[in-house]
């Protein structure tokens, strides 16, 4: 019987501070504890992610307060943010902000943060505030009686005023613009920690999105600008057709875990190839030409992609 294959399970960029991963690690054993599985390179992921090493004080703090990640869709970035939340809320009592570009992703993250704690053991549930006894499910957030804590919030031109949190968590952050970030950074600040961390992971830009502030950072972060910053990214380093499975394999680490080829053949049978994007990375360096030139020229993503296609390939 042939072996079956899986995705490539190690990023093509890996940039990052080491640190210890005790946290992680703690982090890691409770979610099993509870069946929450990662694979090993979401383990990768979150070992960067937390991370910590020793201040001058003896404090613990964070080895990477600055991290980013993209992976193509379905690949399970979203389990990443349950363990950073659960992780950070229980064994920390960090007030975090979670953020996502679309209603449906916050309410879904929500979700299923909320089953994490309703659904557990009573050493779990006895963390939570009484006001969560009855399980509700409308408020924006979660709380624990040791202080930690996690807001829930569509991103908007003023959504992060008036808060104040340790830690930012940005989903979707091909989505970000300038002023969701200049509404948002400040909110970590002065969190009562004093160990701020901030994270954003998203997809590779599709038609309906230019990247502005992630392909910034990104940039700043692999030309030297900004050489601690924490980034791991699953991508391919130039264009290719969308026919070459040993590109799906490179690039999507969940496929031949619960990502299906069969689906994946599919859509690369059925989708235009700037829509297949989202199942398989573009080049980076690319795609950072082709969304200048679409702002320069007014043109879509979905056509400048499409030229750059017709000369590089």
């Amino acid at each position: 019987m042939a072996k079956k294959r899986l995705g490539n399970q190690k990023p093509r960029i890996d940039h990052y501070n080491n640190g210890d991963v005790w946290l992680a690690v703690k982090t890691i054993d409770l979610l099993e504890k509870y069946d929450l599985h990662l694979l090993p390179w979401q383990k990768t992921v979150l070992y960067r992610w937390m991370a910590v090493i020793e201040d001058d004080e003896g404090k613990w703090i964070w080895a990477n307060p600055d991290a980013g990640l993209s992976v193509p869709r379905q690949n399970g970035k979203t389990e990443l943010f349950i363990a950073r939340i659960v992780g950070g809320m229980i064994f920390l009592n960090e007030a975090l902000i979670y953020t996502a570009h679309a209603d449906k992703t916050v309410t879904e993250v929500k979700r299923r943060v909320q089953n994490f704690f309703y659904n557990a053991k009573k050493e779990i549930t006895d963390l939570l505030t009484p006001e969560f006894d009855s399980k509700p499910r409308t408020l924006d957030y979660i709380e624990l009686m040791d202080g930690g804590r996690c807001v829930f919030r569509t991103r908007t031109r003023t959504g992060g005023l008036g808060n104040t949190s340790d830690t930012l968590l940005l989903d979707e952050c091909q989505e970000e613009t300038d002023a969701q970030q200049e509404a948002l950074l400040p909110t970590i600040a002065a969190g009562r920690n004093q160990n701020s961390q901030t994270i954003r992971a998203g997809t590779p830009p599709t038609s309906g999105s230019t990247a502005t502030v992630w392909l910034r950072i990104r940039d700043a972060a692999l030309d030297g600008k900004a050489p601690d910053y924490c980034i791991q990214e699953w991508s391919v380093e130039n264009l290719v057709d969308k026919t070459d499975k040993d590109a799906w394999y490179y690039t999507n680490p969940s496929l031949g875990y619960f990502l299906q080829l069969r689906r994946v053949e599919t859509e690369a049978k059925q989708m235009a190839d700037d829509s297949f994007n989202k199942c398989v990375c573009v080049g980076m360096p690319v795609l950072k030409i082709c969304v200048l030139l679409t702002r320069r020229t007014g043109r879509s993503l979905q056509l400048i992609k499409l030229t750059c296609l017709k000369i590089l390939v």
